[in-house]
């Protein structure tokens, strides 16, 4: 009889280990998913030609013809960064990028204004374009639900237990994205998690850390806590840590204090949305919107669960992160 107990247990021990490997292995596949994403979607442009194509006009170039009168027509797509602009005296317009679309409408009115005559038409985008840049706005969202969702799985929660969210400001874009991704991916894949309540902080780590205090107090079944950002995630640590509860806590953003929390056994994980390459990312986008290339109306930057298993390695090799070659 114990012979037959101790083998379900190594039974039951081998199956979790695998489901670790698996989840670990799709984190990984996720991650460079989306470097591979940022690498074609910015470099796909190296095969193109360094020198301005006959149809193509430099910004610097289009912004010269405006101010010399000869720009007879620019059509462009509302909130596209494209433009189409013909020249007085030839039939083929030529293709732009500007830096702006709102700024570049602006300055195009203004030189109407000041006798300029020019006819600027803006067309609608299509309803298949419009859907497709909201899908790829909400992705990174959705994202960081998945890697949250993996790490739950990974804590052994599983696809039960009681949850709570800790919200940052009402009415900030991120608070909003990052709850409601969140509800709406447990509700529709994990019926039994129960989301038992969720309360706004305002970003504020004192206030989320009173806030978790009272839910355990309330609830001492409580299994997990998202919060919105690391600052909060960082107070309801202190909470936690004062109850003696075992709580899984995930924050978002990756800030150097949530680091040394996860080495120091406090946070259980963050979301990391690297900072340093994503603006390493703009600025190359601008350097290319500069030279007259034309770039992808969505650019994905890299995201990353960061837990115990990764918390030591560099950034560099948990993205997979290439610097881009440029060439002369």
């Amino acid at each position: 009889m114990d012979s037959k107990e101790s083998n379900k247990k190594e039974n039951r021990n081998d199956k979790d280990k695998n489901k670790k490997i698996i989840l670990i292995a799709l984190i990984v596949i996720l991650s460079t998913a989306i470097v591979f994403t940022i690498t074609f979607g910015i470099i796909k442009n190296n095969n193109k030609e360094d020198t301005i194509k006959e149809d193509e006009i430099s910004y610097t170039e289009l912004i010269k013809q405006i101010d010399d009168g000869n720009v007879e027509k620019i059509k462009m797509t509302v909130g596209s960064t494209s433009v189409k602009v013909t020249l007085k005296g030839e039939e083929e317009p030529k293709k732009g990028i500007v830096p702006s679309t709102q700024a570049f409408v602006e300055l195009v009115q203004e030189k109407v204004q000041d006798g300029n005559n020019i006819e600027l038409v803006q067309v609608k985008p299509s309803v298949f374009v419009t859907i497709g840049d909201k899908a790829f706005t909400l992705l990174p969202t959705a994202l960081m639900i998945v890697l949250f969702v993996l790490l739950i799985q990974m804590q052994g929660l599983g696809g039960k237990g009681k949850v709570a969210i800790v919200i940052g400001m009402p009415k900030a874009f991120a608070a909003r994205q990052r709850t409601e991704g969140f509800e709406k991916w447990m509700k529709n894949n994990y019926p039994d998690i129960q989301i038992i309540a969720k309360q706004n902080a305002d970003w504020d780590r004192n206030k989320a850390r009173e806030l978790a205090g009272t839910w355990i107090k309330n609830n001492p079944d409580l299994s997990a806590i998202f919060c919105n950002n690391d600052g909060m995630a960082l107070g309801v640590v202190e909470a936690v840590k004062s109850s003696g509860k075992d709580i899984l806590i995930v924050g978002v953003d990756g800030i150097g204090e949530a680091y040394d929390s996860i080495r120091n056994g406090g946070l259980s994980a963050t979301i990391d949305s690297f900072p340093r390459f994503k603006s390493q990312i703009a600025l190359e986008c601008l350097i290319r919107i500069i030279g007259g290339q034309d770039i992808p109306r969505v650019i994905w930057t890299p995201q990353a669960l960061i837990d115990i298993s990764n918390v030591n390695e560099t950034p560099e090799s948990i993205i997979n992160w290439k610097d881009p070659e440029f060439e002369n």
